[in-house]
């Protein structure tokens, strides 16, 4: 079962039936997922660059502790590139990859892969394939409003404020992802998936390895207009210190300091109507 109700725990016990649950990220969770980031030698390697943690968490309602796993991609896990191949906005993570060696794999920030909380009563989770393919797997849900002129007129703004320079919009998934289902599939994430800096105003003491705490892999803006319904509000960015797409453009500096002058000089309509893209995504 998958819900984002942890409260459905309740009534799978007092009918004896087995339950698997996401839990939404509200506070406490998210405060669960801070502490565990920093337990590297908790984590259990569970194959294709997917880590596992098993703990215990109590939430608002529940009479006791129950057991939940959290899932995450490997810090490690990154995109390759290529020594000496030029990328996008970032030159000195190509210096960093000529310096490793070819197959050098950047680190990205500790918090900026995605993390997910399940709490369940299967003692299978040991064996935890199944678990990596149900997080792996699910459909991202389609775009909405595509018979909205301003959603499409204003995406060409999105483009030449040099937004898809860290948000691309479409990617190819490689012949060899050991998931048959996702082999050659493009998909539309609005994400490279490569550290980019952006700058002091996002900045944090939490830097790994070669990534400093200014280098941040876009989050992947597919979906993000269902964030209000799907977490009751908004909050954005890595720490969600965002309450509005707005407000989180605006801390953007670094690579991105000349997308967000661009949103700044933009007529207070072309603004709205860039947000109005956004959340049809």
């Amino acid at each position: 079962m998958n819900s984002y109700l942890p409260s459905g725990t309740l009534e799978c016990e007092i009918r004896l039936l087995p339950y698997l649950f996401k839990l939404r990220h509200t506070a406490r969770v998210k405060e669960l997922v801070i502490r565990m980031m920093h337990q590297g030698a908790l984590w259990q390697d569970c194959g294709d660059g997917w880590q596992a943690l098993e703990t215990t968490l109590r939430l608002s309602g529940w009479t006791r502790a129950r057991r939940v796993i959290l899932v995450r991609e490997s810090p490690t896990r990154a995109p390759i590139r290529e020594a000496g191949k030029p990328r996008r906005g970032k030159d000195r993570q190509s210096h960093l990859a000529n310096a490793q060696g070819p197959g050098w794999e950047p680190q990205a920030s500790p918090l900026s892969g995605k993390i997910s909380v399940i709490v369940s009563s299967l003692e299978a989770i040991a064996d935890l394939d199944d678990l990596t393919r149900y997080v792996s797997l699910p459909g991202v849900g389609a775009r909405r409003d595509l018979s909205d002129a301003q959603a499409l007129q204003v995406e060409q703004s999105f483009a030449t404020a040099r937004c898809t320079a860290c948000q691309t919009p479409t990617l190819t998934k490689s012949p060899h992802h050991p998931m048959s289902e996702l082999r050659n599939q493009t998909i539309r994430p609005y994400t490279d998936l490569f550290l980019h800096d952006l700058g002091p105003g996002l900045a944090d003491t939490m830097g790994e390895s070669a990534a400093n705490g200014s280098e941040w892999r876009p989050t992947p803006l597919c979906n993000i207009g269902l964030s209000a319904g799907v977490s009751d509000g908004e909050a954005y960015l890595h720490d969600s210190r965002a309450r509005r797409l707005e407000e989180a453009i605006l801390w953007h500096g670094g690579e991105a300091e000349a997308s967000k002058q661009a949103f700044l000089g933009m007529s207070a309509a072309d603004r709205a109507a860039l947000i109005c893209f956004l959340k049809s995504l």
